[in-house]
């Protein structure tokens, strides 16, 4: 699975729906991205997968190294909801742009 798509399906642990969810999985696919590069968008999906797990204190660790290394506001957004003790819910789709089909 390319690295995108990996993502994209971590970002899943967000879904409105909880079809959708799988918070064990996304933690796996976030931090395998996380390892790779540990850029503050896949940090932030690691965030998101950590707290649809009920672990908020480390969603909440982890989304502050995010927002003081990236001041985008979406990213302090979900810091707000996640020392809320709240999940983040975002639409995939409108999120993230994923190409179709990637390398594998």
């Amino acid at each position: 699975m390319s690295d995108l798509r990996a993502l994209a399906e971590a970002w899943m642990a967000t879904d409105p729906d909880p079809a959708w969810r799988d918070g064990a999985r996304a933690v796996e696919l976030a931090k395998r991205a996380v390892e790779l590069e540990p850029l503050p968008s896949y940090q932030d999906t690691l965030a998101a997968a950590r707290a649809e797990t009920g672990d908020f204190a480390e969603a909440v660790r982890i989304q502050r190294q995010v927002v003081e290394a990236d001041p985008d506001p979406g990213f302090g957004a979900h810091l707000a909801v996640l020392e809320r003790g709240e999940p983040v819910r975002e639409d995939p789709m409108a999120a993230r742009t994923v190409p179709a089909q990637g390398p594998e």
